[in-house]
């Protein structure tokens, strides 16, 4: 009755839409590949460990679900973040003359998409998620290969990741927050500093609105969760459990402490659901 999402495992559409498609895992070496689900007419993309979706729970890492989109944002501003880091790209590229150092160095700071599939798939070997890090690994070779490619206004080709590579690893610090000791729905926080202090009580609501839709998969009432509380009538109980179809990007927002600042408990309880996905 209150749970409508239906999770898909993707086929060759979805993959060749997952930018991280192939790259990434978990902190078990288990491939996480892509799926989405559908809530209210919108669709949502993630990343699943493989051993997740076999059942092997003791196989399972420490992650086992991410939204798509805010992991490969996160790579992407982290991978670019490298290329335009004189100091890292000059390291790579000591050997070669002084004009040509400078030059890839330009190419790297002066990418037209960093975002680009063939770019990601050129450079980075391979990316390793756990609770707390992220893992991305470079190919050095192919880094220096693509930059002299592009330098050269030339096109590059997605080299066979068999081939022997010295890696160069960039490990960032995570926050993931789970709303639900049994729910997977993982926000990653790039900001490892400054961050804004959640508002515990629009938090323990989320919390609350996936504990109360566990207890109604279980077989229990709303009005057994409302004797629970010890509410009078059951308004607050439906409201919460509507929480759980609040739009992804405003649940990051709430967990991570960075929804608008009018936005208060009883605010988010008033709104109209269906308004909240427009």
């Amino acid at each position: 009755m209150y749970e409508n999402k239906v999770n898909k495992t993707c086929g060759t559409k979805c993959s060749s839409n997952s930018l991280l498609a192939g790259l990434i895992f978990d902190d078990k070496n288990n491939l996480m590949t892509p799926s989405h689900s559908n809530s209210h007419k919108r669709r949502y993309r993630y990343y699943v460990s493989t051993a997740l979706k076999n059942y092997n729970d003791n196989e399972v890492g420490t992650i086992s679900k991410i939204p798509a989109g805010e992991v490969e944002k996160f790579v992407v501003e982290t991978t670019k973040e490298f290329l335009q880091d004189k100091g890292q790209i000059q390291k790579l590229v000591k050997d070669f003359k002084v004009s040509k150092q400078n030059k890839l160095i330009y190419t790297a700071q002066n990418i037209e998409d960093y975002s680009d599939p063939k770019l990601i798939r050129a450079i980075i070997y391979k990316i390793v998620i756990s609770k707390n890090l992220i893992e991305i690994t470079l190919n050095e070779n192919f880094l220096i290969n693509v930059l002299n490619t592009l330098s050269n206004n030339q096109k590059f080709v997605i080299p066979d990741k068999r081939e022997k590579f010295s890696p160069i690893t960039i490990t960032k610090k995570i926050k993931i927050t789970q709303p639900s000791r049994n729910d997977n729905i993982l926000i990653l926080n790039a900001k490892e500093y400054d961050t804004p202090e959640p508002n515990p009580y629009l938090v323990n609501a989320i919390v609350k609105s996936y504990y109360y839709h566990k207890q109604i998969q279980a077989g229990r009432t709303i009005e057994d969760l409302q004797s629970e509380e010890g509410f009078k009538d059951s308004k607050y109980i439906r409201n919460i459990l509507n929480l759980k179809y609040i739009s992804p990007d405003l649940t990051e927002q709430i967990l991570n402490g960075t929804q608008p600042e009018e936005l208060s408990l009883k605010k988010v309880l008033s709104f109209n659901i269906y308004k909240m996905f427009t």
